[in-house]
């Protein structure tokens, strides 16, 4: 079920075609102001007046302008990145029995990432590392905060991999600017994976390859450290346990690289 060719035809009129692949298509519009449904008209067979439609359609349109909304202040507030993200994760209303797959839940989170993610790798293109950079701490952040509120969150969230995509670019940006960004990166990862937000999944799967260039980069074998706690996390006889060995060589061979004398 999906809410397509959502368009506001007229000042608060909305037109939505509406696709169900067990009954075909409807063309839904709305008229409405603030909370209120003004006017209505749905094309299906339902009896129910309004139908569960008008209820998705103007679900649909309070999030898109959630969304609209979303895009202006990012390219008004470009150092505040984490209240904004923070006020438009708050605005996503995630309820599986009414509503499914409409600029909510996984589409609307895969929508904010994604925006997100294009201006950083737009401001990494232009050389403007200290905005990507700070964009990509924000998504890490923010959206470990949203999803540890509840399990119908972390379930929301579970298949994507934007905090993969946010440590890629922080990762490509530390071997691009290594001078500048390796000390505030190296900080930034010691300090962070000591939050409650970030489950240790989180921690081992994401925080663990840019610390361990990080520690290298700098000098620092903090990484080995960090190393045992995971194992402490998962347990000695863990299948990631196993994997830690591998992930120590992977350390000691930047570390000579960056530190051969």
């Amino acid at each position: 079920m999906s809410v397509i060719d959502l368009k506001e035809i007229s000042p608060n009129v909305w037109k939505a075609i509406y696709k169900n692949i067990h009954v075909g298509m409807f063309l839904t519009k709305i008229k409405v102001e603030g909370e209120e449904t003004l006017s209505l008209f749905c094309s299906c067979s339902s009896e129910s007046k309004p139908c569960r439609h008008v209820s998705i359609v103007k679900e649909a349109v309070r999030q898109y302008k959630i969304l609209s909304e979303f895009e202006q202040q990012t390219n008004n507030n470009s150092d505040d990145y984490s209240q904004v993200l923070r006020t438009v994760l708050e605005g996503i209303h995630i309820d599986y029995d009414e509503i499914v797959n409409i600029y909510i839940g996984r589409n609307m989170n895969i929508y904010i990432m994604d925006y997100l993610i294009r201006k950083a790798k737009k401001y990494v293109r232009e050389n403007k590392f200290d905005q990507a950079v700070l964009i990509c701490k924000t998504c890490i952040e923010e959206y470990a905060l949203w999803t540890s509120v509840d399990d119908q969150r972390r379930t929301c969230s579970s298949n994507l991999d934007y905090q993969t995509k946010s440590f890629d670019l922080l990762t490509q940006i530390l071997f691009m600017q290594e001078g500048k960004y390796v000390e505030d990166l190296f900080n930034y990862c010691r300090t962070e994976i000591l939050k409650p937000q970030y489950d240790i999944d989180l921690i081992y799967l994401y925080f663990g390859e840019l610390f361990m260039i990080a520690s290298a980069m700098i000098g620092s074998k903090d990484y080995i450290s960090f190393q045992e706690k995971v194992i402490d996390a998962y347990g000695i006889d863990s299948l990631e346990a196993r994997g830690i060995g591998d992930s120590i060589n992977n350390f000691y061979q930047y570390y000579n690289h960056y530190h051969k004398s």
